[in-house]
């Protein structure tokens, strides 16, 4: 089935509350078909022309809640290779020019902070993220829109020029961006694009005693540098949680070397909204933990 009219499926399904500011769908719980009960995902309406993130995610990567042909892929990427389970998906569904996910339903708590980890629980988050960064491909994006690694940092400055031009950033955010973004333009291109977290927070994972027990938000991976996930995360995990982190990625595979990528990469993260509209001190000055 490619397409579906949702008001078919919703009789007798309730909606419930948001679990983030940010979250990206109005999300049913019910029963559907034969199974016991189900979460059905649809997609709010994406303000691509009034929110930096989607603006700059879609011009990008080509990432949007649209591309069933990513979604579908991407999701098989995660089933297969992350060791944080997925709410078995169980059906996608192209409606209205959006895609409508319906999954299993799965009992549990979605994090506030990555600062409700304990130790053991930074360090197996370190293990899912270098696994994760283990899948590897030579292009970034999304599937049907995958661009050379090469490209990247030209592509990412072009972005961020883009977003300054659109979008009302405050004085300091625009005096602190310009340098950067040249330094973007001059950057070394990544090794390699892994699957990353593009909207990375950690309500975007379930939480029990101090470790993230599933991943329930997929909608916003896509192929990047690794390191502009790991950028991002250094400036949201405590850094009393750093070591552990760092020891969990490195049972996996080598830690790349971040020093040369901070800053310019900082300054995406901010510009592309990765934690809303924070002051650009925030980013910039941020402790740096992850060596």
């Amino acid at each position: 089935m490619n397409s579906c009219d949702i008001y078919d499926l919703l009789p007798g399904f309730t909606l419930i509350p948001k679990q983030h500011p940010g979250q990206a769908h109005k999300i049913y719980i019910g029963t559907w078909k034969q199974h016991e009960q189900v979460a059905i995902k649809v997609p709010n309406h994406q303000p691509h022309l009034a929110n930096p993130f989607y603006y700059g995610v879609s011009r990008l990567f080509g990432a949007n809640l649209q591309n069933l042909y990513h979604q579908r892929n991407m999701t098989s990427i995660l089933e297969n290779h992350s060791p944080l389970p997925t709410p078995p998906v169980l059906g996608l569904y192209s409606w209205r020019t959006r895609v409508i996910r319906i999954h299993a339903f799965i009992q549990g708590k979605a994090a506030e902070s990555f600062t409700q980890l304990s130790m053991y629980g930074a360090h197996q988050f370190g293990c899912h993220m270098a696994t994760l960064h283990s899948v590897q491909l030579n292009s970034f994006g999304t599937y049907g829109n995958l661009q050379p690694k090469n490209s990247f940092h030209q592509s990412a400055a072009n972005i961020a020029s883009e977003l300054l031009c659109r979008f009302d950033y405050d004085k300091s955010t625009r005096y602190a961006a310009l340098p950067l973004i040249e330094q973007l333009k001059g950057l070394k291109p990544p090794t390699a694009m892994s699957p990353i977290m593009l909207d990375l927070d950690a309500s975007q994972y379930f939480i029990d005693k101090g470790v993230f027990t599933h991943l329930i938000d997929t909608d916003f991976f896509a192929f990047a540098p690794a390191e502009l996930e790991l950028i991002a995360l250094e400036s949201l995990l405590p850094a009393c949680l750093a070591p552990a982190f760092l020891q969990g990625y490195r049972k996996i595979r080598q830690f790349p070397q971040l020093e040369t990528y901070r800053m310019p990469y900082r300054m995406l993260n901010r510009l592309l909204w990765v934690q809303g509209d924070l002051p650009v001190a925030d980013w910039r000055d941020g402790p740096i933990t992850f060596y």
